[in-house]
């Protein structure tokens, strides 16, 4: 159950990245020539981490929330489960409620290509006052999960999802895990 509950953490992550990359061109029909046509796969446009490297390239997700933090938290295991979802690389944890209602999943996931500005979100974008010396946003995710962001620099963003059955605890707890992770960035 531990992992599925992790894929769907992650899966609402990877969605609230959003697709930001489009391919500039006209679409044209094949040629009538009978012959097939070949061209070159081209990638979507990605800022390189060489020319372009991430402040974060560095460090791991699960990093960004130290032991204390977790116990502040009441994460059921410290230690977080690392892995990456397309453009995410994130570290998820278990916060045990008093009831099954009451427990939450979290997700801190570290974008090091998009910043603030790529969020694909399920209704408004809610600026908040900077947490620390970190512009951060509060939305929806896509699935109906709280998320808090924090942005690093223009293309860079940690994502802290909160997902359970009751919103507002959802809310409380990434707002709290926010102010934690924050110190931990550059």
């Amino acid at each position: 159950m531990r992992r599925s509950v992790l894929v769907w953490l992650l899966t609402a992550i990877l969605l609230a990245a959003g697709c930001s990359v489009t391919t500039a061109g006209t679409p044209t029909p094949g040629g009538s020539s009978g012959q097939p046509e070949t061209s070159t796969p081209t990638k979507p446009s990605v800022p390189s981490t060489s020319a372009n490297p991430s402040p974060l390239a560095d460090i791991g997700p699960c990093d960004l929330m130290p032991a204390s933090a977790a116990t502040a938290l009441g994460f059921e295991d410290a230690k977080g489960e690392e892995e990456k979802i397309g453009r995410a690389r994130s570290c998820s944890w278990k916060i045990r409620g008093a009831t099954l209602r009451e427990n939450v999943n979290l997700g801190v996931a570290i974008f090091d290509t998009l910043g603030i500005a790529d969020i694909v979100a399920k209704g408004q974008v809610e600026t908040l006052p900077p947490i620390g010396k970190h512009d951060a946003v509060r939305f929806t995710g896509i699935a109906d999960n709280c998320v808090f962001t924090l942005g690093v620099t223009k293309s860079v963003r940690v994502d802290i999802v909160a997902t359970g059955s009751l919103f507002e605890k959802s809310c409380d707890v990434a707002s709290r895990a926010a102010k934690l992770v924050e110190p931990e960035l550059p």
